[in-house]
């Protein structure tokens, strides 16, 4: 039996120019794409005030506090980032309880209030970044929890 080859080709950019603009413009320029991602992670943190979250949606709430995280890590914010931390584990907290409890996720008044100051901060850094700078917080997040889940 052969032995897989380790080699994986790079992707090739078809149209540089138009990939290199499309880096350096302001988030804030897509703002209909925007405006979902921020009504989506509102309508989840809505979701787990009322009670009615699943774990989906504290999962989709941990991935927007984690880019959030990583945006703080690369200059955007970084006064934040224990507040990231908090909201964090706050997400921890909640999904651990829910577990064991059939399934309801709920918080306690602290953590909600850590998330939701999480959320707000996330939202002022959408208006102050690139597309690049939110590619490259996704895919540091991607990467780490990657590697989170190979070490379970």
């Amino acid at each position: 039996m052969r032995k897989k080859s380790k080699y994986k080709p790079k992707p090739v950019i078809m149209d540089t120019m138009s990939h290199v603009k499309l880096g350096v413009t302001k988030i804030t320029a897509f703002t209909t794409g925007l405006l979902n991602l921020k009504i989506k992670s509102h309508g989840y943190m809505l979701d787990l005030v009322e009670g009615r979250a699943t774990k989906d949606d504290v999962i989709m709430l941990m991935q927007s506090v984690n880019v959030a995280a990583a945006i703080a890590k690369n200059g955007v914010g970084e006064d934040h980032i224990d507040e990231f931390v908090e909201a964090q584990q706050a997400l921890v907290d909640i999904v651990t309880y829910g577990d064991a409890h059939n399934g309801q996720y709920v918080g306690r008044p602290q953590q909600l209030a850590a998330i939701s100051r999480a959320l707000q901060i996330h939202d002022a850094q959408l208006g102050h970044i690139t597309v690049a700078d939110f590619d490259e917080a996704v895919k540091y997040v991607n990467k780490h929890v990657l590697e989170a889940k190979k070490k379970l």
